[in-house]
């Protein structure tokens, strides 16, 4: 599936889509018409739709198992099988699909129900004209769905990574709040400081002039050999923001 940031936004509305876009679609449905119905549907909006047709529990976990879909379009009521058992089995192979319900025997109350148990969007059989929107809408809603999900495991890997690094830093390593407040401190500073039994009032002490902020890092008092007698105080010099 391409996740370009390009390929995130759906044409304008009333834009012909290019011809030949390919679809994948898992029809849960017991009539074989009905899916000639709905891939004709698919086909005139610009759509070259390659699918299988699935009637019990049991074929769609194998069809879910066994290749990629952009799309399920499932029936309400099958001889074996049922939309809302069809949702179920879609939640529990933890993919995150487009799953619209298009069938000519739900009702108002049924149609909420499924609604709120997860499925996307219902489509009357007999009102195909929401077909091709709503197949379209939950697409793009699911590919930015997965976007957000890939970008979001980029930046708990990368926070991973950081936090990783910090921790394991032989320098003391603090994050401080918009006051100036101390929010974090690496291990290090155990190490470096209590370990070594020096007496740290404030690791950090702030002095604001009309200019410039400065950090002083250290504030010691005993100091046993053979740490040195004093430790040079360090000062971070950051420009103070002009807005």
């Amino acid at each position: 599936m391409n996740l370009l940031p390009e390929a995130l936004n759906p044409p304008p509305a009333g834009e012909e889509r290019p011809g030949g876009t390919p679809l994948r679609v898992l029809f849960v449905e017991d009539l074989e018409s009905d899916v000639k119905l709905l891939t004709r549907k698919l086909g005139k909006a610009g759509y070259t739709v390659t699918g299988s047709m699935v009637e019990t529990a049991e074929a769609m976990r194998a069809a879910l198992e066994k290749e990629d879909w952009d799309l399920i379009l499932s029936d309400y009521r099958l001889p074996r099988f049922s939309g809302p058992e069809a949702l179920e089995v879609l939640k529990k192979s933890h993919r995150d699909l487009p799953f619209i319900i298009v069938s000519g025997t739900i009702d108002e109350e049924m149609a909420v129900t499924s609604l709120k148990a997860g499925a996307h969007d219902f489509v009357m059989k007999s009102s195909l004209a929401r077909l091709v929107p709503a197949v379209e809408r939950e697409i793009w809603d699911a590919r930015r769905r997965r976007a957000h999900a890939l970008a979001e495991a980029a930046r708990r890997t990368a926070e991973a990574r950081f936090q990783a690094m910090i921790e394991n830093a032989s320098d003391i390593i603090s994050i401080l709040g918009p006051d100036l407040s101390i929010q974090y401190q690496s291990p290090a500073v155990t190490t470096i400081t209590i370990d070594r039994g020096i007496n740290s009032m404030e690791v950090f002490k702030q002095v604001i002039d009309s200019n410039h902020l400065h950090i002083i890092t250290w504030e010691t008092g005993y100091t046993p050999a053979p740490w040195p007698t004093e430790i040079p105080v360090k000062t971070i010099k950051l420009e103070r923001s002009r807005n």
